[in-house]
C-alpha cells in the first residue's frame, strides 16, 4: 500500500485531484455539520434532513457534471462550482438563512467538485495497481470524513459557529483551483461561448482509440484560425500546440499561450537555418504530451485545393522520436467559416458564424515504420495522403492525385501551428 501512494503521489494530476478530495470531502462533512446545528436543532432528525438536501444537491452537481464528456474540461468545473461555494457561504455568514433550496445548490456545487476530480483520479490511478490505488483513495476519503466528524462531536469545532471558517476554506480552495485547473476552466469557458456558433461533432475508428497518455502527434490539415480549437474540443487530451509567431506575439495572446496553453512559437519565416521549435516540439513528446502541427505550414486559401503540399518539419519531429503514435485528422468546415479565406481574409466579407457543423475525422493511430522515415519525401508525402484519405470517413471525395506539388511556403503566411521548417 505504501508502494502505491508513492507512486499516486508522483503522478501531479492523482496528486493533486486527490488532495482536492479529501479537502472537499472534509469540508462537505463540516458543512453538512453546520448546516444541521445553524438555527438551534440537535436531533437525529433535523440532521438527517438537512444531510438529505445536501446530499440531494451533491446527486444532483453530479449528474450535470456528466454533461461535460470531455476527460479533461471536466475538471475546469472545479473552479466555478468551488467559487460558486463560497458564494453561498459568504451569504450565509452574512445573515442569509439556510434553507432546502440553498442547501441543495450548496450540495449541487459540491457534485461539480467531486466528480471531476474522482473520475480525473481513477483515470490517472496506473492499469498494474487500479485495486490498491482505488481502495488506497477510498480509505484517505473515509479518514477525512471520520476526522472531521470526531472533532465536531468532540466540540473542537462548533458547528454552529463554522461557516465564517468553511468560508474561508472553501475561498482558499476556490483559488487553488483556479490555479490549477487555469487551462481547464478557460477551455470550458470558450466551449460555452463558442457553442450557437458551430456544432463540433468527432467521427472515426480513431477517436474511440485514441491514445490518452504517452507521446502523441497529431495531424490536421488548416482551413481556418480556429482549427486548433476545434481540435481540443473532440480530442481527449491536453494539446501543445505549434504557433507561428504572427499571433503568438500578440499581447495576449502571447501570455496566454506561454502560461497557459504552452504552446511552442513558431518564427514566421520562409527560410531559416536555426529551428529551436523542433527541440520543443521533440520535447514536448519526450514529456509524454500531445503535439498537434499543422504540417501545411499555411492556412487554405484556395476552394479547389483542400490541402496544400506538407513541409519538412513533421519529418524532423518523426526522425528524432520514430516510435511515436500518429494520429490523422480531417477538419471539415473550417473552410467557408468566418476565421477562414474564403471570399478574402478572416474575418472579411463573410458572416459570423452561426450553429455552423463541423466534423472532425480523426484515424486510428499509427506508428510509422522505419523504412518510411528513412526517406523524408517519402514520410511527408505518405502523411498527405493519409490526410487526404480520412476525409473519407466523411463520406468525401479523396482525390486520386496530390492536388499541388509545389512549395507553397513563399506566401509568408504561415498559421497556427504552422510547420516548423519548410527548407533546412
Amino acid at each position: 500500500m505504501w508502494t502505491a501512494a508513492c507512486r499516486l503521489w508522483g503522478i501531479p494530476e492523482a496528486r493533486n485531484c486527490l488532495l482536492g478530495l479529501v479537502f472537499f470531502y472534509g469540508l462537505f462533512t463540516t458543512l453538512i455539520v453546520g448546516l444541521a446545528f445553524s438555527d438551534g436543532a440537535t436531533s437525529l432528525d433535523d440532521f438527517l434532513r438537512t444531510a438529505v438536501w445536501v446530499v440531494g444537491g451533491l446527486a444532483l452537481g453530479s449528474f450535470l457534471a456528466g454533461f461535460q464528456g470531455h476527460p479533461r474540461r471536466l475538471l475546469g468545473l472545479v473552479s466555478f462550482a468551488a467559487t460558486g461555494l463560497t458564494i453561498g457561504l459568504v451569504l450565509i455568514v452574512c445573515g442569509v438563512a439556510p434553507s432546502p433550496a440553498l442547501n441543495t445548490v450548496l450540495g449541487s456545487m459540491g457534485g461539480l467538485i467531486v466528480l471531476p476530480l474522482s473520475a480525473t483520479l481513477s483515470a490517472n490511478i496506473p492499469v498494474d495497481m487500479r485495486g490498491r490505488g482505488t481502495a488506497l483513495c477510498h480509505a484517505v476519503k473515509a479518514l477525512a470524513i471520520a476526522l472531521i466528524t470526531g472533532l465536531v462531536l468532540a466540540e473542537v469545532v462548533a458547528p454552529d459557529r463554522s461557516f465564517v471558517v468553511l468560508a474561508c476554506l472553501a475561498g482558499m480552495a476556490a483559488v487553488w483551483a483556479w490555479r490549477t485547473f487555469f487551462r481547464e476552466s478557460l477551455e470550458f469557458s470558450m466551449e460555452i461561448l463558442l457553442s450557437p456558433m458551430y456544432r463540433i461533432r468527432a467521427h472515426g475508428p480513431g477517436i474511440k482509440v485514441f491514445p490518452l497518455a504517452g507521446p502523441l502527434l497529431v495531424v490536421a490539415n488548416h482551413s481556418a484560425w480556429f482549427d486548433p480549437i476545434w481540435l481540443a474540443k473532440v480530442l481527449p487530451r491536453r494539446l501543445i500546440p505549434m504557433m507561428t509567431s504572427f499571433f503568438y506575439d500578440l499581447p495576449v495572446m502571447r501570455w496566454l499561450m506561454v502560461h497557459v496553453a504552452h504552446a511552442i512559437r513558431v518564427q514566421a519565416s520562409t527560410f531559416r537555418r536555426e529551428v529551436p521549435e523542433l527541440k520543443e516540439a521533440v520535447a514536448v513528446l519526450d514529456r509524454g504530451e500531445c503535439l498537434v502541427i499543422f504540417p501545411e505550414g499555411a492556412m487554405r486559401k484556395s476552394a479547389d485545393r483542400p490541402l496544400r503540399q506538407f513541409g519538412q518539419g513533421v519529418w524532423h519531429i518523426l526522425n528524432e522520436r520514430p516510435h511515436t503514435p500518429v494520429v490523422v485528422c480531417w477538419i471539415e468546415g473550417g473552410w467557408g467559416s468566418f476565421f477562414s479565406y474564403s471570399n478574402g481574409p478572416p474575418t472579411k466579407n463573410k458572416r459570423m458564424d452561426f450553429w455552423r457543423r463541423m466534423d472532425i475525422a480523426v484515424k486510428d493511430p499509427e506508428i510509422l515504420s522505419s523504412k518510411l522515415l528513412a526517406d523524408m519525401e517519402a514520410t511527408r508525402l505518405y502523411l498527405m495522403k493519409s490526410c487526404l484519405e480520412t476525409r473519407a470517413i466523411l463520406g468525401l471525395e479523396v482525390p486520386g492525385k496530390l492536388l499541388e506539388t509545389e512549395d507553397d511556403a513563399g506566401d509568408g503566411d504561415m498559421q497556427h501551428g504552422g510547420e516548423a521548417i519548410r527548407h533546412h
